[in-house]
């Protein structure tokens, strides 16, 4: 089973970002973090920590183990549950991710509070800062 916390760090003055998730299986840790250059918010920059999560995901979990997807970001987490975002900027992203999504059997998803995600949240803060 694998336990998945993304969050996003965005500096709203330069639209820079830092994207990143937390990955848990087995008692071990796999830390992802990348800088992100142009982005319009911090939405755009949580879909895209998701979106990195989920293709991680992709290259090495089995569609039918069981994944648990942790975010901050109530837009994220209510756009998966609905299938749908009003804002078309988001649309890309969320569409993105929905394919990835459908591939898995046992993929579940939860909104966490912000102290609930300080691990992910740390690694976005680390790659914003490094620029890469």
């Amino acid at each position: 089973m694998y336990k998945i916390y993304t969050d996003a760090a965005f500096n709203a003055q330069t639209k820079e970002a830092g994207i990143a998730f937390n990955a848990i299986r087995n008692g071990q840790q796999i830390k992802q973090g990348r800088y992100c250059e142009r982005v319009l918010d911090n939405h755009e920059a949580e879909f895209q920590a998701m979106l990195m999560a989920l293709e991680f995901l992709q290259r090495e979990a089995s569609t039918n183990e069981t994944i648990m997807l942790h975010s901050d970001s109530k837009i994220v987490i209510e756009s998966l549950d609905k299938r749908y975002v009003k804002e078309a900027q988001y649309a890309i992203w969320l569409d993105k991710i929905l394919v990835i999504i459908d591939t898995f059997n046992l993929l579940f998803w939860k909104w966490i509070s912000d102290k609930e995600n300080k691990g992910a949240d740390q690694i976005a803060r680390e790659a914003l800062r490094k620029k890469g």
